[in-house]
């Protein structure tokens, strides 16, 4: 009798681009605040004291700069979420949206997730 094992099956026949691939993993792609917030400090986007507030729920300055740019009745919930929030994704509003505050590239950010 033989065991069967899990194995990756490729799709040699899909005609989807490796940048449309890496936009449905980025899709996937989640980090604990803490992880988050390290990567963030060690890329130097927030200082070593705001990774430590993020860590602990309270939003480092560039979050804040960040909500302030919004529309008034849309800072409050962007300022809960991302101060509550305990796994954050690659793709949410909140990330984008500091993403563009930021002038960060795809790339800059998805080495946060990875």
């Amino acid at each position: 009798r033989s065991q069967l094992t899990e194995v990756e099956v490729i799709d040699w026949t899909s005609k989807k681009s490796a940048a449309d691939l890496l936009s449905e993993q980025r899709q996937t792609w989640r980090v604990d605040r803490s992880t988050f917030a390290i990567k963030a400090a060690e890329a130097g986007l927030i200082t070593d004291a705001d990774a430590v507030r993020w860590a602990q729920g309270e939003l480092p300055t560039v979050a804040s700069s960040y909500v302030a740019t919004l529309p008034s009745d849309q800072q409050l919930a962007a300022e809960v979420k991302l101060a509550a929030v305990t796994v954050i994704r690659r793709m949410s509003d909140e990330i984008l949206g500091l993403q563009a505050h930021l002038g960060l590239t795809d790339t800059q950010v998805d080495a946060l997730f990875t």
